[in-house]
């Protein structure tokens, strides 16, 4: 059986067995592993309203929360967690800012009030968090309760968070006049939401060519990422001669070669051409094999570091002739700030871009991107200017009074905003679904993110083993923690 198949097949036995769960916290446990499974196994599955009815029908012969009065003509903004670090808290934040309307957030995972309010630069009245004690059915009814009260609400919540898809279902069945909007911060996979939603907000072109695939082409619109940065006018370069500094930043993974796209092996070619040049990486980890080569073949031409402080990132950007954008998983945010800090910044197409007008500086294959490379180091005038045309324009396009703009058209006159020519013109080829059947193989999600007792496990291993046989590394991991770990000394 082809491994599309067999994943299929396996979410449809595992939605089986939460439907058949008569205990509600089980049952929520369970969807959202599942949810998580599919987000880890790019199937074609990108959507999956079965798996949200399923907890909305544990709730059936629960009491409809007594009415709260006229919702509130404000917005309420739905988070499962928000991060001090990353591009999507930013969108948040941003999005919030720029509200002509008053605002609250409920976040759905995050207990800590007092940082939410620090992230989001918010009063606690603005604020609620959802105690971790509670028990599925009373995080449903605080769920409920919140959002009736208010006319608007944007889900900004994780792919596995279906207890909150569940609620926006059954807030929608009470009062069908709740406008819900999803913004896709999860723009390249599977999850929750989607279908419940009235409109969808899309911030990437990737997200955009996937629309039909997750049946929201009737209902969304385009907003783009926000980006803050001091825009620097010329890019200053050193005088030929001295050291150069190359830097790239990015979370670890982002860096693992796969299949045939390895970051080290294109920038050893660099390294290997211009003997002026230094390498910084910043986010690299002594356990990433991928730039052990590199590092002995150029010895301290070569700096690895982990995360460092903002304030040094920023000095490292600063210090830098160019900027290199992760691959094959791209950087997101990093690559357009790096250019409005006045940096030349590079990279290449790798698995999903469409992030940012910065995408029209990325080469479709190696010898166009060391070509740019080469030309951007030696100080290529053309290659300069066309830096700084993309600079200014993504100043205009990413401005978070323009992104909260493309909002306010859609909510105020229905007015639907598609991408930019320019953006279409390089908008990427969906390759995540392409990749991950060529590996052929189920990614079980980490255990730390869906705590699973034993016996969940030993349930789950044997629909696995169902669906992918014994002989997988899946089934055989999940054999392990289920009947072998505790024994394991």
């Amino acid at each position: 059986m082809h491994v599309i198949e067999q994943a299929l097949t396996f979410i449809k036995q595992m939605l089986s067995v939460i439907q058949q769960e008569s205990d509600v916290d089980t049952a929520v446990r369970f969807a959202e592993w599942l949810a998580f499974y599919i987000h880890e196994n790019a199937c074609g599955v990108y959507r999956y309203d079965d798996l949200e009815q399923s907890i909305v029908d544990k709730f059936v012969d629960e009491a409809v929360p007594v009415s709260v009065g006229e919702p509130a003509d404000d917005e309420l903004h739905v988070a499962s967690v928000i991060y001090r670090s990353g591009g999507h808290t930013p969108l948040l934040r941003y999005l919030i800012k720029h509200s002509a309307k008053p605002v609250k957030v409920l976040l759905t995972r995050m207990t800590d009030r007092v940082a939410g309010c620090s992230i989001l630069e918010l009063d606690a009245a603005q604020v609620d968090v959802i105690d971790a004690s509670w028990s599925a059915k009373a995080r449903m009814a605080f769920l409920i309760r919140t959002m009736l009260c208010h006319k608007r609400v944007f889900l900004h919540i994780h792919p596995d968070d279906v207890l909150c898809a569940a609620a926006v279902r059954v807030v929608k069945r009470i009062r069908p006049s709740l406008m819900v909007y999803f913004v896709n911060h999860a723009d390249h996979v599977f999850s929750v939401g989607l279908g419940v939603a009235d409109k969808v907000f899309e911030i990437s072109t990737y997200g955009w060519m996937l629309r039909e695939r997750r049946g929201t082409v009737d209902k969304s619109s385009f907003i783009g990422i926000p980006i803050v940065a001091s825009v620097v006018e010329a890019v200053v370069t050193k005088p030929q001669g001295e050291r150069k500094l190359l830097l790239t930043g990015g979370a670890s993974y982002k860096f693992r070669p796969l299949l045939g796209m390895s970051l080290p092996v294109v920038l050893c070619r660099l390294l290997e051409a211009d003997p002026r040049l230094d390498l910084v990486v910043l986010g690299a980890s002594g356990k990433d094999w991928w730039w052990w080569r590199m590092r002995l073949k150029f010895g301290r031409r070569v700096t690895l570091l982990k995360s460092v402080p903002k304030d040094v990132y920023r000095q490292y950007v600063s210090d830098a002739a160019l900027y290199i954008d992760s691959y094959p998983w791209l950087g997101g945010t990093a690559f357009p700030e790096a250019l409005l800090l006045g940096k030349a910044v590079a990279g290449l197409c790798g698995v999903a871009w469409g992030y940012s007008v910065a995408d029209e500086l990325r080469s479709d294959d190696v010898p166009g991107f060391i070509k740019r490379c080469s030309a951007i180091i030696n100080g290529d005038a053309a290659e300069l200017a066309q830096q700084q045309r993309v600079r200014q324009n993504c100043q205009l396009f990413h401005d978070p009074i323009e992104v909260r703009s493309r909002v306010d058209v859609l909510l105020e006159h229905g007015t639907v905003v598609c991408p930019t020519a320019d953006q279409l013109r390089h908008a990427p080829a969906p390759l995540v679904e392409s990749l991950w059947q060529q590996r052929g193989r189920s990614v079980l999600p980490p255990r730390r993110k869906v705590p699973l007792s034993v016996i969940d496990l030993r349930l789950i291993w044997r629909h696995h083993v169902k669906s992918y046989g014994y002989v997988c590394l899946s089934s055989m991991k999940l054999f392990f923690y289920a009947y072998l770990k505790r024994s394991v000394k």
